[in-house]
C-alpha cells in the first residue's frame, strides 16, 4: 500500500483483523471507496466498542489492538510473540478455572469471547456431591500454541461466513428461550426504544453487519433532562439553552458533556453502527420513514429556522420509533476519528487555539435544522473536535439491555 517491502508483520495485522471479526461478527474497517478503506487502515484506530459490547475480555482486546497497530514495529514481532500472548491468556483462564470450587458452568462473559451463538441456551452441568480432584497441569507441549492459532483461524473463517449468511439467522421460534427484552424503558432521563439484535445494512454501500440488542433514546436529550443533570452535578446549563424551552433538545454541548450526562443517567453514547441501525432500520433505507424524500417529515432545510421540540415530527419516526434522527440537531456518537486536512483547516478558523490531529475528534450524525435536505445524512458523518460545541449540536443516548 505504501510501496514498502512486505514482512511477516502484515500477517500479524491480518490476524488481528480476523480475531476482531471472530469475536464480534463485524468488520473492523469499512468504507465507501477503496481510498476511504486505505485511509482507515493507515490513519484511523479501530473502534473497540463492538468488542466491549460482545463482552470480550481485556487481554483479548489488547491482543487485537497490538496486532493492528499502524506502526509495524509496535506490533508483536512475528507469530512467536503472538503465540506467547495467546498461551499467557490461556494459562490465566486455566488458573482461574482451577481456583474455582463451584460446579462446572460456562461463564456468560467467557461464552461471548468464544462466540457461543445467542440462540443456544447454555445449561449448567449437573450438581455433584463432591467435586473431583483437579489434576496437575500437563507438561507444556510445543505443538499446542500453533494448534491454537490454526484453530482460531479455522473457527474465525467458519464463524465469519456463518454470521454473514442470512440463512443462519434464527427464526423467532428458535430464540423463544432467549431472555425477553422490554420494548420500551421509561426513565427520568427520557424514554428508550429497543433495537433488536441481528443483521442490518450499514453505510453508503449497505454492507451487512450484525449487532447485539441495545436501547436508543426515543428523542434527543432535552433541556429539561439535562437541567436535572446540571443541578445534580452543580454545573451551569450551557448558554444556548433556556428552561423556558425544556422540551427542546439540549445544544451547545461538547463530546465530554454528552458522555458525562450519559454516565450520570446510567446510559452511554451510541456507537456509529448503533446510531445508524436505530435511524435506518435493517434495510438500509435513505430516510427514517423510507426511501422517498419528504421535507415535511423532518426539521431540515430551514436556514433561518431553529430547533424544535424533541418529540416533534412523529410522522418521520424511524422503524423502531425514534424521533428526529434526521435533522433538528446533529448528534454526538462515540466514534473516535482522525480528522481530514480539510476539517483541520476549517476548524482552525473557528476554534482558539486551533485544533490539532493529535487531540480527540469524534463523529456527529444526522444533520440539523439549517442543513439542506440530503439522502446522505443517515449513512454519512462529520468529524469535529471533541471540545467543539454549537447551537445545532446535541445528542441522544444508548443503553445495554
Amino acid at each position: 500500500m505504501l510501496g514498502k517491502a512486505i514482512t511477516e508483520q502484515v500477517d500479524v495485522y491480518a490476524f488481528g483483523v480476523m480475531l476482531f471479526e471472530l469475536m464480534t461478527g463485524a468488520k473492523p474497517i469499512t468504507g465507501d471507496t477503496v481510498e476511504r478503506i486505505f485511509y482507515c487502515i493507515l490513519q484511523e484506530p479501530l473502534d473497540l466498542a463492538p468488542l466491549r459490547q460482545a463482552g470480550v475480555h481485556d487481554p483479548v482486546i489488547d491482543l487485537v489492538v497490538r496486532c493492528t497497530e499502524k506502526d509495524p514495529s509496535r506490533r508483536p514481532q512475528g507469530f512467536s510473540e503472538v503465540c506467547a500472548r495467546i498461551q499467557k491468556i490461556m494459562n490465566e483462564w486455566d488458573a482461574s478455572t482451577r481456583a474455582s470450587k463451584a460446579p462446572a458452568t460456562i461463564d456468560p462473559a467467557m461464552a461471548s469471547t468464544v462466540a457461543v451463538p445467542r440462540a443456544v441456551s447454555v445449561q449448567p452441568a449437573p450438581a455433584r456431591e463432591e467435586a473431583a480432584p483437579v489434576p496437575a497441569p500437563a507438561p507444556s507441549k510445543p505443538w499446542l500454541i500453533p494448534a491454537v492459532v490454526i484453530g482460531l483461524a479455522i473457527a474465525g473463517g467458519g464463524i465469519y461466513f456463518a454470521l454473514r449468511s442470512p440463512a443462519v439467522v434464527p427464526a423467532p421460534a428458535e430464540i423463544s428461550n432467549a431472555p425477553k427484552i422490554p420494548e420500551r424503558l421509561a426513565l427520568l432521563s427520557g424514554d428508550m426504544m429497543v433495537v433488536p439484535a441481528g443483521l442490518f445494512l450499514f453505510g453508503k454501500d449497505k454492507q451487512s453487519q450484525s449487532l447485539p440488542p441495545f436501547y436508543i433514546d426515543k428523542t434527543e436529550v432535552s433541556v429539561g433532562a439535562y437541567a436535572q443533570f446540571c443541578e445534580a452535578k452543580g454545573r451551569p446549563l450551557p448558554k444556548a439553552n433556556s428552561l423556558d424551552h425544556s422540551d427542546y433538545p439540549v445544544v451547545d454541548v461538547t463530546f465530554d458533556d454528552a458522555r458525562e450526562f450519559a454516565k450520570w443517567a446510567g446510559k452511554r453514547l451510541p456507537s456509529t453502527q448503533e446510531w445508524e441501525k436505530a435511524a435506518r432500520g435493517t434495510d438500509g433505507r435513505l430516510y427514517p420513514w423510507g426511501n422517498n424524500p419528504d421535507p415535511a417529515r423532518a426539521n431540515v432545510g430551514h436556514a433561518n429556522g431553529s430547533v424544535t421540540v424533541v418529540a416533534g415530527f412523529e410522522n418521520g419516526a424511524s422503524p423502531g420509533g425514534a424521533l428526529n434522527m434526521l435533522g433538528n440537531v446533529w448528534e454526538w456518537v462515540d466514534e473516535l476519528r482522525t480528522p481530514s486536512a480539510l476539517a483541520l483547516a476549517h476548524f482552525a478558523k473557528i476554534l482558539d487555539p486551533a485544533p490539532t490531529a493529535e487531540e480527540p475528534w469524534y463523529v456527529i450524525r444526522g444533520g440539523s435544522f439549517h442543513d439542506q435536505p440530503s439522502d446522505a445524512y443517515l449513512w454519512d458523518a462529520a468529524t469535529i473536535p471533541a471540545r467543539h460545541h454549537d447551537k445545532n449540536i446535541g445528542f441522544r443516548c444508548a443503553k445495554n439491555p
